[in-house]
């Protein structure tokens, strides 16, 4: 009687209902399928034993924070074994662990779907379903299509070149600034000068969802590798931006970077995050200009111009 009643003044809060009465909440990303073209290939295969954490004793630290550590076995103990997708195509491999809250099934016709444990009525569920479905669309996209992030350069004598990174030099007499590309950690500075030519970590570290965490910069680079065994030339993006000075920026060898005129700039690759990244910290060398907006941006950006002061 009394939940008839509250019905009626429209004050039923979704907590106060039965569980019998409880509406699943499906995601509209999670549900559709991923489709995939034939020149790729997908194996699902179970996590490699070398990825997981050494046994730690239960301690309610432990099991609150259980998912935003690295796989552990008391993880597989609650969401059960995580296992590892590898996408392969034309472009390159892909591969990375997904959550044991999620199952990930290819059908006949060679789509995939993602199936959470709690058929996405949890909070948990939700965001993980839409999350992975994503990650496995990217990663078909990827290895088949590519991703490419566009940037140009606006100002006067703002101009940008690509050279070999092992011959890329300034003109005589005058000095050049460098940062890299690829840093280990997700959230270190890009802005460090370099001394020393830059070194790259392996790009096969990372992951993008591990059974157990729920972010970090460990969890969301997917690990990648190219088509083929080499990995590849890498090369130096040279920039004239305003500076007393010129600006160089060192690619890995899984990104190709290329300026189709000065002031564009194109970067390639199969990882949507690793080029989206770069695409940004190269942005931040010289964001626009508030004023007249004299900087980098990215194509097609519409920047809103602050008005200066009037007499």
């Amino acid at each position: 009687k009394k939940m008839l009643a509250a019905t009626k003044t429209h004050r039923v809060l979704a907590s106060q209902w039965p569980a019998s009465v409880l509406v699943r909440c499906m995601s509209r990303v999670g549900k559709v399928p991923v489709k995939v073209p034939p020149s790729v290939s997908v194996k699902i295969e179970p996590l490699p034993p070398s990825n997981i954490a050494p046994f730690k004793p239960f301690t309610a630290k432990r099991i609150r924070y259980s998912l935003r550590h690295r796989p552990s076995r008391e993880g597989f103990a609650a969401f059960g074994a995580p296992t590892v997708v590898r996408v392969e195509g034309p472009l390159g491999t892909l591969q990375f662990p997904v959550h044991s809250y999620c199952k990930v099934e290819q059908s006949e016709d060679g789509s995939l779907r993602v199936h959470p444990q709690c058929g996405g009525s949890t909070k948990m569920g939700k965001t993980l379903w839409g999350t992975t479905r994503g990650y496995l669309a990217n990663a078909v996209r990827g290895v088949s299509q590519g991703f490419t992030k566009e940037l140009e350069l606006h100002g006067v004598g703002f101009k940008a070149r690509v050279e070999p990174a092992a011959s890329a030099a300034p003109p005589a007499g005058e000095l050049a600034r460098s940062y890299k590309l690829g840093v280990e950690k997700y959230g270190e500075s890009f802005h460090n000068k370099q001394t020393a030519p830059p070194t790259f970590p392996d790009p096969m570290r990372g992951g993008v969802l591990a059974a157990g965490a729920g972010g970090g910069w460990m969890k969301r680079q997917a690990r990648l590798k190219p088509a083929d065994d080499d990995p590849g030339e890498s090369h130096a993006l040279m920039m004239r931006i305003g500076f007393s000075h010129e600006v160089r920026v060192d690619f890995p060898p899984h990104l190709k970077v290329s300026t189709p005129t000065p002031t564009q700039i194109a970067i390639f690759g199969i990882d949507k995050q690793q080029v989206g990244l770069a695409a940004q910290r190269v942005r931040l060398l010289r964001k626009p200009d508030a004023y007249k907006g004299k900087g980098i941006r990215y194509a097609g950006e519409v920047i809103k111009l602050k008005q200066g002061k009037r007499k």
